[in-house]
């Protein structure tokens, strides 16, 4: 009997021992990605460098008369038609200040750009890419050579110490440019201001413009958390009531993130201890645009205003509106960032999104001439000419919560600033024209 019950026991035993090693258990597979923060605060649009940079003017020059686009969507399609052109023969040597042709194309960039850059505007061979230069430039310029019925491009270096040049070897851009420069069609005459800090060109007749109504809707605050915290569980939220403004604040305990609804703004900040050091520019433009486009942040046409390596790492890109800049003195018009050892330092932004179109009406701007003779007759009397860098049409964009208003004006910049001139300051055909 007890030989019986050990053989019994012992038998168990080997089946439970091989259940073990055979058994596997049925776990539910864990689905990580649900785990991950997918931010999307609801832009629609992805850039690139090529995208993201483009001209804020193109001037044609014939026999000292100066024009330029009527519509400004006509401006960006010539430039987008450009960049498609074929540069051949790209030469960087040192050079003279340049002459000014009887008939030439100016095309005028916003802010100083890094000649590498060329290779992700324009269509260049490898070969001449491997040769660009690290100087910047912030204008080049299209001239013809009839013999050859080809274009000459000439890039300046900022300090006019250095160019590069390059030549479109294709006699039909040729002819469409020569049409564009001769005939005219969709151009409008400017007038030339040139006691600025460089040569400054205004539309001499009266702009018409739109004047907007549309709807805005407010971007969710957890999804610029998702956005911009590595961690968002970590992340508590404050209210606060500062000088009549509500803010809420979101931080993690190092990084930092301020809603200002009313206002229609944020901003984040994770503090840095080391100062920054100066990056690459193209690189520093290149992270910038990714960052933004990983979180569809463009929600709005967004252009590169400014691009600063010196200190701060900063980028700067302005909101348009069919093909007009826009302003707004608390922010609203731009998107924001400084960056140090590759991570977000600051990022600035508005937090709506434009939407369907309420109403629009057209509005009439004061001439250039008008805008000319205000500068030489009433701004002169307070200011520094010589400190002007810029004059356009523009938007003012007031925000009202759930809509905002898009108000044509004159802009003037002065010392790295934007500001509106007062349409009343000018007065109708104050100066003749």
């Amino acid at each position: 009997m007890k030989t019986f019950t050990l053989f019994i026991l012992i038998g168990v035993s080997l089946l439970l021992t091989f259940g073990l090693w055979t058994y596997q258990p049925n776990y539910e597979t864990l689905d990580i990605s649900s785990h991950i923060n997918e931010a999307d605060i609801g832009g629609s649009r992805e850039e690139t460098k090529a995208t993201i940079v483009e001209p804020s003017s193109i001037i044609i020059h014939t026999n000292d008369h100066h024009f330029g686009f009527t519509d400004p969507s006509d401006r960006q399609a010539f430039y987008q038609d450009m960049q498609s052109w074929s540069f051949t023969n790209l030469e960087v040597r040192e050079s003279n200040a340049r002459s000014q042709n009887n008939y030439e194309v100016e095309i005028i960039f916003p802010s100083a750009l890094p000649v590498e850059l060329l290779n992700d505007l324009f269509t260049l061979s490898d070969d001449d890419a491997e040769i660009l230069p690290t100087w910047s430039f912030d204008r080049m310029y299209l001239t013809f050579d009839d013999l050859t019925s080809s274009i000459n491009v000439e890039i300046p270096s900022i300090d006019e110490n250095e160019q590069a040049t390059a030549v479109i070897n294709d006699s039909d851009r040729y002819e469409q440019l020569w049409d564009t420069v001769t005939v005219r069609e969709g151009l409008t005459e400017y007038v030339h201001f040139d006691e600025g800090e460089s040569p400054i060109y205004i539309p001499q007749e009266g702009v018409s413009m739109q004047q907007y109504s549309l709807a805005a809707d407010v971007i969710n605050p957890n999804d610029m958390v998702n956005a911009l915290f590595p961690d968002p569980s970590l992340v508590s939220q404050s209210n606060e009531s500062v000088a009549s403004t509500e803010e809420v604040y979101y931080s993690d305990a190092q990084r930092g993130m301020s809603i200002y609804e009313e206002r229609g703004t944020m901003e984040y900040i994770n503090p840095q201890s080391s100062t920054p050091n100066d990056e690459v520019p193209i690189d520093l433009l290149e992270r910038s645009i990714s960052q933004i486009n990983d979180h569809n942040g463009w929600t709005e046409e967004y252009k590169l205003m400014d691009l600063e390596t010196a200190a701060t790492n900063r980028v700067l890109y302005r909101k348009y509106h069919n093909g007009y800049p826009v302003f707004n003195f608390l922010g609203l018009s731009k998107i924001e960032q400084e960056w140090n050892d590759q991570e977000l330092a600051q990022y600035h932004r508005p937090i709506f999104n434009l939407n369907n179109t309420l109403s629009s009406q057209s509005h009439e701007l004061p001439s250039g001439n008008d805008v000319l003779y205000y500068i030489n007759n009433k701004f002169r009397t307070d200011y520094d000419v010589e400190n002007i860098q810029d004059v356009k049409p523009g938007y003012r964009l007031v925000y009202n919560g759930d809509y905002v208003a898009l108000e044509p004006g004159w802009y003037l910049k002065y010392n790295d600033n934007w500001r509106e001139i007062n349409v009343t300051d000018i007065g109708p055909d104050e100066g003749g024209g």
